[in-house]
């Protein structure tokens, strides 16, 4: 992912906006938030289901190391360095 000037980021071949990006974000969490459970049988919070579009956004994965069972301020730098 490469900033492309002011508001754009090219990734791959696509050139898309900034605020493109953050609005499928945001919809992707909101998804999350009402379709996921987590294991325990509970919806996940606001801030997992921020964190689990981010790293789907980002296609980083949730392989060998996720942030799920941290400290809450370690799942906001996980989202902010995706």
């Amino acid at each position: 992912m490469l900033l492309a000037g002011p508001g754009w980021i090219v990734i791959g071949a696509l050139k898309v906006s900034a605020g493109s990006l953050l609005a499928v974000l945001a919809l992707l969490a909101i998804v999350i938030r009402v379709a996921a459970y987590q294991e325990s049988g509970r919806r996940m919070s606001v801030l997992d289901a921020v964190y689990v579009a981010a790293e789907t956004v980002a296609t980083v994965g949730f392989g060998d190391f996720n942030f799920r069972d941290q400290e809450p301020w370690l799942r906001i730098w996980a989202i902010l360095i995706t």
